[in-house]
């Protein structure tokens, strides 16, 4: 290839394909890594079991679909092999329309429907009833979703970028099985959101076995291709080498396969109760600079009735102590973003993408925090540096306050003669107690001023 230099088709090698190279070589290696531990004669579905189980990756890292799992990261692994790096159009349409690939639940078809039925009718009614309480507690979230899509197309179309307020909204959609119904059939402004209980259902617990009319669509080449970048990150100890494209979230953090939290709580995205949430937090970080301060206010109001709604679906299901602390957490953390979000918009920021699961952004100048203070912190060093500076009074100062204020309270008892002194007069009357009356002779005088229990 390097040597017909005159072909006009001749390799480039750019910063691209180099890249596109080290990744091709990360696949093949997991491949022969989970492949060296089975027999030959293993099956297919036995080898991409070995190879989801090597597969390490933050499980907060959003995924492609929300059906998706860890076998079918093993099948897009083998599948980006065999057809080649998805970057490109050819790539993943040879990988959609390849029939030897067997996708699973819920995007390809099985001939076992009917068994599928007759499992799911053979659970218990304690198994039912918990599925109902788990139904109608993510049925109120998908509610909220549905009420949430309006104002955020009608009121913040201009404050957040297009391509993120697409890929919120279809997130949304995707996840809580919302479809569109128009009131009105010559106006679209009048369009509203519903939740489809049927497919929200299945959602919740998606049958193992689908007929043809139930199965989905893969999801489209950009999420697949930033999946397999994500796995092939994680399986290079997250050294990326080289990046042909910028990814949403900043570089991962090499020590383990957890962003730190740095005292910030993070978000499970995996959870689908947490999606709602999850898209909020996103849409807030993706608030444009020039936002009105009213508009900000708006949308963090609606985080905080989120969060609410939230508590009370936990309290009314009887949810569990850590996930009422989790909720109250991110509060804090909500709240602290929008007392700073004006001042230092970049530290305010930071504690929302530490709650996404991304590393901060470290300011330019090196005196600026990377995070906000919270006002707490900054009222207890006010209330230390007022204390230390009390301590420059003397131990004999603190006593006469002391016993001026015992003075006072004996005169609101009832005592009504008293001899009113200043605390000069009665440090005087002190010494003269402990010391006696001065001697008006030179010697003794000057052996008194000497004294070290003496002096004033």
């Amino acid at each position: 290839l390097l040597a017909d230099r005159k072909s006009g088709n001749r390799l480039s090698l750019n910063k691209r394909t180099l890249s596109q190279l080290k990744y091709c070589h990360s696949l093949h290696a997991m491949i022969s890594s989970a492949d060296s531990n089975l027999p030959s004669d293993a099956s297919n579905e036995e080898r991409n079991n070995m190879l989801a189980k090597l597969i390490k990756i933050n499980p907060k890292v959003g995924l492609p679909h929300p059906g998706w799992t860890a076998l079918h990261d093993a099948i897009l692994i083998r599948a980006s092999a065999k057809h080649g790096w998805p970057d490109k159009s050819t790539s993943a349409m040879a990988i959609a329309n390849d029939k030897e690939i067997k996708w699973g639940a819920p995007f390809e078809a099985t001939e076992k429907s009917n068994a599928g039925e007759k499992e799911d009718e053979g659970d218990t009614q304690e198994d039912q009833a918990k599925f109902q309480e788990e139904f109608d507690q993510l049925h109120n979230i998908a509610s909220r979703a549905a009420a949430f899509l309006k104002p955020l197309s009608a009121t913040y179309s201009d404050c957040i970028p297009a391509a993120d307020l697409n890929e919120i909204s279809e997130r949304l959609i995707t996840s809580y099985a919302l479809r569109q119904d128009a009131v009105d059939e010559d106006s679209s402004d009048n369009a509203e959101w519903k939740v489809r209980e049927k497919k929200l259902k299945a959602l919740l617990k998606p049958k193992k076995n689908k007929k043809q009319d139930e199965c989905e669509d893969l999801p489209p080449r950009k999420k697949l291709l930033k999946r397999a970048r994500k796995l092939v990150l994680s399986f290079m100890g997250k050294d990326g080498g080289f990046e042909d494209e910028k990814d949403d979230a900043p570089p991962e953090n090499k020590d383990g396969d957890v962003a730190p939290d740095h005292g910030f709580c993070v978000l499970d995205q995996t959870n689908r109760h947490n999606i709602l949430l999850v898209e909020m937090i996103r849409g807030n970080l993706k608030l444009k600079q020039g936002t009105k301060s009213q508009k900000m206010k708006d949308y963090t109001t609606m985080i905080f009735e989120e969060i609410d709604q939230r508590t009370k679906d936990l309290e009314n299901s009887d949810g569990s102590d850590a996930q009422k602390a989790e909720l109250e957490g991110i509060r804090k953390n909500v709240k602290l973003y929008f007392e700073h979000s004006r001042k230092s918009p970049r530290a305010a920021k930071n504690v929302l993408r530490v709650m996404l699961g991304k590393d901060p952004v470290h300011p330019k100048a090196a005196t600026d925090s990377v995070f906000p203070v919270e006002k707490i912190e900054k009222a207890e060093k006010t209330g230390q540096t007022k204390q230390k500076k009390k301590k420059i009074f003397t131990p004999a100062d603190a006593a006469l306050n002391r016993a001026l204020a015992s003075l006072k309270d004996d005169n609101e008892d009832g005592i009504a003669q008293c001899l009113l002194l200043t605390s000069t007069e009665i440090l005087m009357l002190t010494v003269l107690s402990s010391q006696g009356l001065p001697v008006f002779d030179t010697k003794n005088w000057a052996s008194l001023v000497k004294n070290e229990s003496a002096m004033i």
